[in-house]
């Protein structure tokens, strides 16, 4: 099973509540297609970066699941179905990236205040590799 990550943009029009709904459908149909949700972030309620189909705002929601690569094609279909979704991305995550990021966000500060600031950086040696 690999990572993957899955961005959805709704349709501003739509209430809260059935936001909520909306994205609670997509997380039934991921889990039903054989995925295990791993995170949601529900950015909620944005302006778009430009109009689509008249439409100015946005509601935001990033899933961050596990998933056996024949699942994507299946949710894509159904997100170009749905009327009620605007955009939409999936990318494959590398967990490996996933696992350093949480080992140096999970530190205590103490510990990355000891962390000694990098060095200033020679940028003329840099660029004509001199040593």
């Amino acid at each position: 099973m690999n990572y993957y990550e899955t961005i959805l943009i709704f349709n501003g029009k739509y209430t809260e509540a059935k936001y909520k709904s909306m994205t609670d459908q997509y997380i039934k149909q991921i889990t039903d297609l054989g995925g295990l949700i791993k995170k949601i972030d529900r950015l909620g309620k944005k302006k778009l970066a430009y109009e689509i189909k008249g439409i100015k705002e946005g509601w935001y929601t990033i899933f961050y699941y596990q998933a056996n690569p024949e699942l994507i094609p299946e949710l894509e279909r159904i997100i170009r179905i749905d009327d009620t979704t605007l955009k939409f991305l999936t990318i494959r995550r590398d967990p490996e990236e996933d696992e350093e990021y949480v080992k140096v966000n999970d530190q205590p500060e103490e510990i990355k205040s000891e962390q000694e600031p990098p060095g200033e950086i020679d940028y003329f040696n840099l660029a004509y590799n001199i040593k």
